[in-house]
């Protein structure tokens, strides 16, 4: 794969392609992302794979966040891009794409629609259409028809309609109705149940846009005990792998999907070499009569179905063991309150379980992990130059949680190296909130088997959870500091000294260490009051709270304990009475720095607790308590007055 002539080439040794799709047309993006991967191996190309979830009219938040995805990938690290465009709703979908591939001349192809600027691939709608339109009035005699066609004014839409009311009107024939069911199973569904409902005649058949509406056209149809083929005619167009696993086998229209992946490589290559934008090239699509129509089935359809049953049990097997897992994971993930028990937990789980593959990355972004609601951006393009690895297995192994630039897009990814990889990248994220992203390595048949869909659900989950309970501790924490703590000195109150700093000391104690307690009582503080004002009272409390922390280590807990006495504690790493000069120096400093002009100072008594104390909370109190009235009295002499200071 040569790229020397294109004027803008990646950096990465390694050549990189980059595909976008919507994932909810799940079969044929899978099926053109294995046959690009069997041809970018021969040349050791690596494909990474940009994919939506994004529901037909869906508006709103979720929307945009999910089209967040197409901003993470920078156009110059890739050698080329194919946009799978006939997977998206409508072009608000791609239009930024297009703009950013554009912008950079990286080459790249549209998909089955025409956009400027770009080359296109595509199938013929119209042949496989017209030809069994044709089929159905030459060889089944049909002649009163109804269209149930996908989306009014879809491209792809109109080309099919054409070739229906073309192939009546050769035959002197006209359409007898149009519907539109939005390319659903589902819609199609009720528009049969709404047409037994009104008692109107069946037409001799309905040719459908595609298969999946055709499935529910003759789901629908049987459960009213109107049979396919023997009362009426359904056909599809796709031939995807569901129309070939049914009762009866689907009478459909081939895309030739299986090649198209090869195709689009190779013609992806010729534009890498010799860029030319207003290139085109239209493959044809071909009709497949089947039961449904009235046909012998083809035998290599018949054999997919006859596997589609063999594997059914193991399928479904699979897919209750995936929902089992993740319920266990979300059960566990629950209590879950920091991104470390988050991994520690995730570990622990998903050990042993192949649910996505040997290789796979959860990225998270970190603002939706640390901001509260109020800080949260309300608008966000793009993602974090950093961002975390939350949980990831390389080689099947778990590693470590650790942060990595976004620019990298697979964590950890190498530009040089043999053979071609590919990593299908998914967007998580839930209403106005942009989690990150899921990224996962070699296993694009996931994207078929909705194995990725379930994930992503699931991840969404637990990570809103996550991010909920990290809230909530921290909105907890912050109510506990408000209800342990004391607004004017800024240490614990006295509910905060019975719930930290006591089980402090008893934790010192348990661990053979040594806690020292101090007492700190300010010394005529009913005179500084009265005399300068309860202003004053409280900058006195100020500075005695300032100088205790200044002298003390910074790891000891503070409390004020009452009006003007207060409690710290620590491991003791010194003589007491060091400790206590400490602080009565460093009210001294505070106070003629600060010129105040009332008199303070501080008394200062100290207890040692050996890890074989026995003592009780109360007991160390009065001993503290005790000691600082001795020094009271020692440095005031007849002024101080002991009091009853016991809780």
């Amino acid at each position: 794969m040569d790229t020397k002539t294109n004027e803008v080439t990646s950096p990465y040794k390694k050549k990189r392609i980059a595909v976008f799709a919507n994932g909810w047309s799940n079969e044929y993006f899978s099926t053109v992302l294995e046959g690009l991967h069997r041809s970018a191996a021969r040349d050791g190309v690596d494909l990474f794979a940009y994919v939506t979830y994004i529901y037909w009219e869906e508006r709103g938040a979720h929307r945009k966040n999910q089209l967040n995805i197409f901003r993470l990938p920078d156009p110059l690290d890739y050698d080329g891009a194919i946009m799978l465009t006939n997977t998206f709703n409508d072009p608000t979908e791609y239009e930024l794409i297009c703009e950013r591939f554009r912008e950079k001349n990286v080459p790249i192809l549209s998909t089955e629609i025409r956009l400027p600027g770009m080359a296109f691939i595509g199938t013929s709608n119209y042949e496989g259409m017209r030809e069994l339109a044709e089929h159905l009035i030459t060889v089944h005699h049909v002649k009163n028809v109804v269209l149930v066609n996908g989306v009014a004014g879809n491209e792809e839409c109109i080309v099919r309609e054409r070739a229906v009311l073309d192939a009546l009107d050769a035959h002197g024939l006209t359409l007898t109705e149009t519907l539109y069911a939005g390319y659903e199973f589902n819609q199609a569904a009720m528009l049969a149940d709404e047409w037994i409902a009104s008692a109107k005649a069946l037409p001799d058949a309905f040719i459908c846009a595609n298969d999946h509406m055709a499935l529910g056209m003759i789901s629908a149809l049987h459960a009213h005990g109107v049979r396919t083929p023997e009362d009426i005619i359904v056909t599809g167009f796709d031939h995807v792998q569901e129309a070939q696993t049914s009762y009866p086998l689907l009478a459909t229209v081939s895309r030739q999907w299986s090649q198209m992946g090869a195709i689009l490589y190779d013609e992806l290559c010729d534009q890498i070499k010799n860029p030319d934008p207003a290139y085109e090239n239209v493959y044809h699509t071909r009709f497949i009569p089947s039961e449904s129509c009235g046909c012998p089935a083809h035998e290599p359809d018949i054999e997919v179905r006859r596997n589609k049953l063999r594997g059914l049990h193991r399928e479904t097997m699979n897919k209750d063991l995936t929902d089992r897992f993740y319920h266990e994971l979300r059960l566990a993930m629950s209590q879950v309150s920091d991104r470390e028990e988050y991994h520690t937990t995730a570990r622990s789980l998903w050990a042993g379980r192949d649910i996505l593959g040997p290789d796979f990355a959860i990225c998270a972004e970190p603002p939706f992990l640390y901001l509260d609601d109020d800080e949260y951006p309300r608008e966000i393009n793009g993602y974090s130059e950093t961002m975390e690895l939350l949980f990831a297995k390389e080689n099947g192994k778990i590693t470590e949680r650790r942060p990595f630039f976004s620019k990298e897009v697979y964590p950890g990814y190498q530009k040089t190296g043999a053979g071609s990889d590919v990593y299908v990248i998914t967007p998580l994220s839930y209403m106005n909130y942009v989690i990150g992203y899921l990224a996962v390595k070699n296993q694009p048949e996931l994207v078929y088997n909705t194995s990725i869909t379930r994930s992503i659900t699931s991840i969404d989950t637990l990570m809103l959870s996550l991010r909920q309970n990290i809230q909530f501790m921290r909105a907890n924490r912050k109510l506990k500091e408000i209800y342990m703590s004391d607004s004017l000195s800024g240490m614990y109150n006295r509910t905060g000294c019975t719930s930290v700093l006591f089980p402090y000391i008893r934790e010192q104690k348990e661990a053979g260490k040594a806690a020292i307690l101090l007492f700190v009582d300010i010394d005529n503080m009913k005179v500084i009051n009265d005399e300068f004002g309860h202003l004053n009272g409280d900058l006195a409390i100020k500075i005695t709270a300032s100088a205790m922390r200044k002298a003390l280590p910074e790891d000891w807990i503070f409390c004020r304990f009452g009006g003007d006495e207060f409690l710290a504690a620590g491991i003791r790493m010194k003589d007491g009475e060091a400790y206590r000069a400490d602080v009565t120096e460093a009210v001294k400093k505070i106070v003629k720095e600060s010129r105040i002009p009332f008199v303070l100072s501080a008394s200062v008594g100290f207890y040692v607790i050996d890890p074989k104390d026995t003592g009780t909370d109360q007991d160390y109190i009065r001993q503290v308590d005790r000691s600082m009235y001795e020094e009271k009295r020692k440095v005031h002499g007849d002024e101080a007055h002991e009091e009853d200071t016991e809780p």
